[in-house]
C-alpha cells in the first residue's frame, strides 16, 4: 500500500465515520437522551459481552470509562449488576427491561439512515465491507 493510498483511506474513513456517527448521534439523543458510547455499550451487553473487563477490551476503552458509563446506565435504570455465576467476587451486566426497550428504540431510529447509506452497495459488497472492517479492528 502506497503512502497516498493509506492517506486516502484515512480521509475516506474519517469522512464516512463523521457522517454515520452524526446521523446515529441524533437518533440516539432523540430516542433516549443517550450518547453514542452509551448506546454502543448497551448493544455490546445485549450481544452477551457482560463483564466490564471484556467490554473494555472489546470496545477498546479504558476500564475506568466503562465503570463510569456503567454506573450512569445503572442509575438510569437501563442496566443491572448481577453476581457472576463463575466468580462470586465479580459481577456481570444485564439490560433491564427498560434497557432492552431503549436499545431497541434507538436501533429502530438508527437503522433507516444506515440502510439508506448501505443501499449503494450490493449484498456482497456489504458483507465484504463488514469483514474488512472487522479485520482492521
Amino acid at each position: 500500500m502506497g503512502d497516498d493510498e493509506a492517506l486516502d483511506l484515512l480521509d475516506l474513513l474519517y469522512r464516512l465515520s463523521r457522517l454515520v456517527i452524526s446521523d446515529a448521534r441524533r437518533s440516539t439523543a432523540d430516542a433516549a437522551g443517550l450518547e453514542m458510547p452509551e448506546f454502543v455499550l448497551l448493544r455490546a451487553i445485549a450481544a452477551e459481552t457482560t463483564s466490564p473487563g471484556d467490554l473494555a477490551r472489546e470496545l477498546d476503552v479504558h476500564p475506568a470509562a466503562i465503570s463510569r458509563t456503567v454506573t450512569q446506565l445503572v442509575k438510569a435504570g437501563l442496566l443491572e449488576r448481577l453476581p457472576s455465576p463463575a466468580d462470586s467476587r465479580r459481577f456481570v451486566l444485564a439490560l433491564t427491561e427498560q434497557g432492552r426497550a431503549t436499545t431497541d428504540a434507538i436501533a429502530a431510529k438508527v437503522r433507516p439512515a444506515l440502510r439508506a447509506r448501505l443501499a449503494a452497495l450490493t449484498q456482497n459488497e456489504r458483507t465484504e465491507l463488514r469483514s474488512a472492517l472487522r479485520r482492521l479492528l
